[in-house]
């Protein structure tokens, strides 16, 4: 019975599921100088200031964020740290 319990242990922790991070919301004026509070599902920001993220992080604590133009040249690509 100890070695079932074990094994089942060992199980979970082999197939524990990750939890990604998300953004929430990014703020920024537009060209207009209007705040903006533009929802993760809009896709393309025209942003006249620095954006602020507002994030949802997974168990990992660890959020990238890549910024990339309609080009598909990447302008960031920055990886937090542990918080």
């Amino acid at each position: 019975m100890k070695h079932l319990a074990f094994i089942t242990a060992v199980a979970g922790l082999g197939m524990s599921v990750q939890a990604p991070a998300q953004i929430y919301e990014s703020a920024f004026k537009d060209t207009n100088g209007i705040e903006i509070h533009a929802p993760s599902s809009r896709l393309m920001l025209n942003p006249a200031s620095p954006v602020t993220l507002t994030l949802i992080s997974g168990l990992d604590r660890f959020v990238n964020v890549k910024v990339t133009k309609d080009t598909g040249t990447v302008i960031l690509n920055t990886t937090t740290t542990r918080t």
